[in-house]
Parts: C-alpha cells; structure tokens; sequence
C-alpha cells in the first residue's frame, strides 16, 4: 500500500490541511458503521491522530440523523462538505468540535462498486468554504487510491488463484454480466491447449469446447443460474484441447451477487477439473462391478442390465440359454475348489469361443451361465447343441487336491427360451424364468442335453438338478 500512503501526502500537500486521513469500512448494520483508521498523512505532529486508540476498530451509531445522512451519501459515492459551526448540534458536529475540526471534505473510495472506505480532509485552522474544484480534486484521488487497491485485490486475488490451480490443478473463470465480460485464469487456457500469450476468451468460444449434448447441459444449467432459480451447478462434461483431443471436465459454478429484489446474479464463477483420470476410475470401478472376478464374464448385474434393454426391443428375434455344469458339486467334493475353478474358467473360455462378439454370455452365480441371442429359436437351439458338443469333447487340466494335474471331462445342460417379434411382450425374467424351466427339464431327462421351453408350464418345475 505504498502507492496509497504517497497519494496520501500528495493530497495533503497540495491542499495545506491538517490532515489527510483514510477511514477503512470494515462493516454496517442498519444502526451503526464498524470503521478503521489505517491511513493518515498530518505534516504538524500536533494534528496527528492515527496513533490515537479511540480511532482504532472505532464504532459509530447512526441515530444522529445528520451523520446517517451522510453515511447515506457515502454508500451512494457522494462527496461531503462541512464547516463545523454549521452543522446541526448533534453527535456529528459534537464529533468535530472534540477533534477540532473547522471543516471537512471527504470523498467515499469505491472498490468494485461498494463503499470500501473514506478519503477525508480536515482543516483545524480554518473554515474553508471548500469549492466545486476542491470537491472535484478530492475524488479524483479517492478514485486513483480506488485504483491502487483495486490493482492490490486482482494481484492478490491473482497470487490465490495460482496457489489453488496449482494445489487443485484446476482452472477459474469469470463471468461479470453488465456490461458482459469474461475472465479466464491462464491455467484454464492451458487446460485447454492453447499456448501463451493467451488471447481474450469470449463465452461462445469456451462452450465450443464441450460434446454438443454437453453445451445444451451446460446452458440450461447456466440459464436457471441468470434467471435466478438456481443458485449453481456441479456436473461432469466431455470436452476437447485445441488440438482436438478429449478430456473430462468437472465444472462447478456458483453465483455471486445475487440481487435481494430479482433474485439474479451479477456475475457467474467457477472452477474447471480436469477429470480424465476419476473417470477412467469411475469406469473401471463400474466395470469391476458388473464384471465376474473368476472368469472375467459380466456377472448377473450386467447380463440385467444390457439384457433387459434387448428384450424390450421387439425389433428382433430374442433367445435365451441357461447353461449348467453337470455334476459340479462332484468335482468340487473330488478335486478340490481350486479344480472347480479351474473348470469354471475353461469353460468360460469355450463359451466366448462358440459366441459372436454381438452375443452376451454371463456368469449367473455358481456353475450357472447366462447367453443372450439375437436369433429365433431354431437358431438359437443350432448355438447351444453346438456349445454342448464343444464342452462334452473337450478334456482339459485341472489341478487336485494333492497338486498334481488331472484330466477332467465336462457336460453342461442347457435351457432355452426364445421369443419372436410377433409374440406378445415378455420381460426378461419371464424369458429366464422360461430358460430355467427347459434346463431343469434337461437335467430331469439325464442331463448333457438341450430342451425347449414352448412357452407351456411345467407342473414338475421343482425338480432338484
């Protein structure tokens, strides 16, 4: 504040008063005004008052209506003068006369529109009739001393941002309303792919840069922000460099200076996240949770959830299998878990290798397996005789209980269920409930084969496999 405390003796010698002094305005309440005396320039010791308690955090009512007039005023960006003996007797004019006041200009400093605090000037020699120029010169300085801590704010403000960017690794922005401008700190035009020095951002250009279904996100949410029904917003966006390459973007947005009668801001803010890696763990945690650790198969969740959207759809022939490993408890019992496992995973293996890429196979629990086909049930029935073939020729390895290697022949049974276009609507569960009715059919006719579920109920469905 060096800049202040010159402009502060420039005032006072260019003038000739006792002193110039700068009251800071710490807060106001509807009856009174919390002030501090930080800065005084007084060339006679004897004027000098900063080194007084009483002005120090000092406390000042607003009852004497002289004084909340010219608090008014202040708050207004007025200017004020005053010959002592002319004032109104009350709390102002006794406030004068205990400092010696003969007379007093001041001018309100404005910082960003608000009464930051008072530039003042008191003469205790004389009774100025102070002129239009004196008032004009006096503002001119409030406006300069305006000015300097203004530019002390944006550094300060600048040197926050840099040390939240850097510990966040995060990017701000600002959007002042009236008149329209928009601010950017360099850390977001870096985000963003573009190399110093960086250009002015305008509002159309920095929305370019998110998916399109993510610009219409973003304006809505920033619309119900302009028209005061929401107070901000938090979202995830997709995004891309100046080069082109994509990126995740978590932008969080609040309002600031929301008008108490309309409800509306005067200026948006926010802060932008590079999220690329929380997603790509978000993904793979989402993954993780629809994925079977053992095999690597989705699990039931999964076949649920992509299953139920195809079922629906009634563009297209749908059929379902059940697979089952015959005698599995029997080769957990002989060989040991680590063998059932082993089984498990081959098998696993062998279904994905008799599958289309378009086919979803699952892990349902257990020994039990889930396929989902996009073909009639004559198609259907072709893929899982097939499937059951593969599994009853096929010898593989597993390991003991003792930890020597075994041969270990499989059989599976399979349940099918299908459903046509033309057919009337069947959920998915209808659909498994169907497929594991054929497949308690197939394990009651001797297992290793496959039945057709017609649609007909079974009355002998409790059948233990």
């Amino acid at each position: 504040m060096t800049s202040v405390r010159a402009a502060l003796q420039i005032v006072g010698d260019a003038t000739g008063v006792s002193r110039a002094w700068i009251f800071q305005t710490l807060s106001r309440g509807d009856d009174h005004v919390l002030q501090d005396h930080i800065f005084e320039y007084a060339p006679n010791p004897r004027w000098a008052q900063l080194h007084r308690k009483k002005f120090r955090l000092f406390r000042s009512t607003l009852d004497d209506p002289s004084y909340r007039h010219l608090v008014e005023g202040r708050i207004r960006g007025q200017p004020a003068a005053f010959v002592t003996d002319r004032i109104d007797p009350g709390f102002l004019r006794e406030d004068q006369e205990s400092q010696s006041i003969l007379s007093m200009l001041t001018a309100p400093i404005m910082v960003g529109g608000e009464w930051w605090g008072t530039l003042g000037l008191d003469d205790c020699e004389r009774a100025i009739q102070w002129s239009p120029d004196d008032t004009a010169y006096l503002q001119t300085a409030a406006g300069l001393i305006s000015g300097a801590i203004h530019r002390q704010h944006r550094t300060a403000l600048a040197r926050q941002v840099t040390v939240i960017e850097r510990f966040t690794g995060s990017g701000m922005w600002e959007l002042v309303l009236a008149p329209p401008r928009l601010w950017c700190s360099d850390s977001l035009f870096t985000m963003l792919g573009y190399p110093p020095p960086y250009a002015q951002m305008n509002v159309r250009r920095l929305v370019r840069h998110l998916d399109r279904d993510d610009q219409s996100r973003v304006m809505t949410a920033v619309r119900a922000c302009l028209d005061g029904t929401s107070p901000g917003f938090r979202m995830d966006c997709h995004a891309h460099r100046l080069n082109g390459t994509p990126v995740w973007l978590e932008l969080i947005t609040d309002t600031v200076n929301a008008n108490e009668t309309t409800g509306r801001p005067g200026r948006l803010a926010g802060l932008v996240l590079e999220a690329s890696e929380r997603k790509a763990r978000e993904l793979e945690l989402g993954q993780a949770a629809l994925t079977d650790t053992l095999t690597g198969l989705p699990n039931r969740r999964a076949f649920q959830k992509h299953a139920s959207r195809a079922v629906t759809d009634r563009s297209a022939d749908t059929a379902v299998l059940m697979v089952d490993i015959d005698h599995f408890k029997q080769i957990n019992d002989s060989l040991g878990h680590a063998a059932g496992d082993e089984a498990l995973r081959a098998l696993a293996r062998m279904l994905r290798a008799a599958l289309r890429d378009t086919d979803l196979v699952a892990r349902m629990g257990g020994e039990e397996f889930a396929i989902l086909l996009a073909e009639n049930v004559a198609e259907a029935y072709d893929v899982a005789e097939r499937i059951r073939q593969a599994v009853a020729s096929t010898i593989m390895r597993v390991t003991d209980l003792s930890g020597q290697p075994q041969d270990l022949s499989l059989t599976v049974s399979l349940g099918l269920a299908a459903q046509h276009p033309t057919d009337g609507q069947e959920t998915l569960d209808v659909l498994l409930s169907r497929a594991d009715r054929a497949l308690y059919s197939a394990k009651r006719a001797g297992r290793n084969r496959v039945c057709v579920d017609q649609g007909a109920p079974d009355p002998a469905d409790g059948t233990t496999r």
